[in-house]
């Protein structure tokens, strides 16, 4: 939270601690129900690098996991573990429960790609927050993608991207992402 406040992102949460929408904010959001699991890898490419005219432009980020506990606790362990242990390596040893973020560096886009595959699998709630703080993506357990934008000019060229998941909606930007 600390740093999604900090320049330049900026961005504000309510008392509970969800992100607050920007106020002029603008919305696409992405039915990804009846995407084939096949399709879940490329997807989280493609989430990684939102707004990246080309693989080298990925500038890191951060991965939020807000909610987990949402699917069968059998599978939902399996994530879990694999989402830790590939933590381990980056000498984080605090439980996804303690620590629910991972801030990605710009040479680590199959790392977050990665992270991001593991969030769709166990269909928790998440958000991918881009280090400009120009936009910032909401994973739905839901079946839901919802990407806000500080403006119109950046939801426009993030909208491309956003279609090849499925239809695209634009929507008023929530008070809040989750």
């Amino acid at each position: 939270m600390e740093w999604c406040k900090q320049w330049p992102l900026q961005l504000e949460f309510d008392e509970r601690g969800l992100l607050c929408a920007p106020e002029k904010g603008h919305t696409y959001r992405v039915d990804i129900s009846k995407m084939p699991w096949r399709d879940l890898l490329a997807t989280a490419r493609a989430l990684a690098h939102l707004g990246c005219h080309s693989v080298g432009a990925f500038s890191g980020g951060l991965v939020w996991i807000r909610r987990t506990r949402i699917a069968v606790p059998e599978m939902e362990d399996v994530v879990v573990r694999a989402l830790e242990r590939f933590r381990l390596g980056y000498g984080e040893n605090r439980s996804l429960e303690s620590a629910r973020a991972h801030l990605f560096r710009s040479d680590e886009s199959s790392e977050c790609s990665a992270t991001l595959l593991l969030v769709l699998l166990a269909e928790w709630d998440a958000y991918l927050v881009h280090p400009s703080g120009d936009w910032v993506a909401f994973i739905d357990n839901d079946n839901h993608i919802t990407v806000t934008a500080k403006s119109a000019e950046i939801a426009k060229d993030l909208k491309g991207s956003l279609e090849m998941w499925g239809q695209t909606t634009a929507e008023l930007a929530p008070p809040r992402l989750f």
